[in-house]
């Protein structure tokens, strides 16, 4: 029984451009080391928190660290959907749009200690509705590790519960329209 030149030919291809790539040669000599997306992640994220002013970056600094501890121990507990890189880079990413709003707007605010309450809520007042929601738990959460980590003394923003934005509005039933 002959076999079928073409399931040979595809055999051939498929083999062929398994050898291909040239990337996991070099990581088998030991020439290039391995990256995964979390590297990458973790680069882009120090890379941002250096561009970050000296009197505002040892807050960001440790907010990334306690984030990382976060995430490995999360990974270490076998959570099914631990913290992801992308989450701390967007978080710190706003945190430098904070910083520079703030320079841009006030100018004698040269540090988080000098930070009060009605520059925070100028910056939010800025940003879309859906966008501020976010933001402030961001930036609650960032205030009250300041403060346990005795970097400021007060935090500039006030622990309001939020009210969720509803998914979408929904028309009124007859009954309540009746009402």
């Amino acid at each position: 029984m002959q076999s079928d030149p073409k399931a040979s030919v595809k055999k051939a291809h498929l083999q062929f451009a398994g050898s291909l790539s040239f990337f996991p040669f070099l990581v088998e000599e030991k020439i290039l080391l391995p990256f995964t997306k979390g590297t990458i992640g973790l680069e882009k994220i120090t890379k941002l928190v250096e561009r970050i002013p000296d009197s505002f970056r040892r807050l960001i600094q440790l907010y990334f660290e306690e984030m990382l501890s976060l995430r490995e121990k999360q990974i270490k507990m076998g959570a099914l959907k631990p913290l992801k890189i992308n989450s701390i880079l967007s978080d710190i990413q706003r945190f430098n749009l904070l910083i520079n709003w703030i320079q841009l707007n006030s100018n004698e605010v040269t540090s988080w200690d000098m930070l009060q309450e009605r520059h925070v809520q100028d910056y939010l007042l800025s940003l879309s509705l859906s966008v501020r929601q976010l933001a402030i738990k961001n930036l609650l959460l960032l205030f009250d590790l300041a403060r346990k980590k005795s970097i400021i003394t007060h935090v500039p923003l006030i622990d309001t519960p939020i009210r969720e934005l509803p998914p979408r509005t929904q028309a009124l039933s007859f009954e309540e329209l009746q009402k």
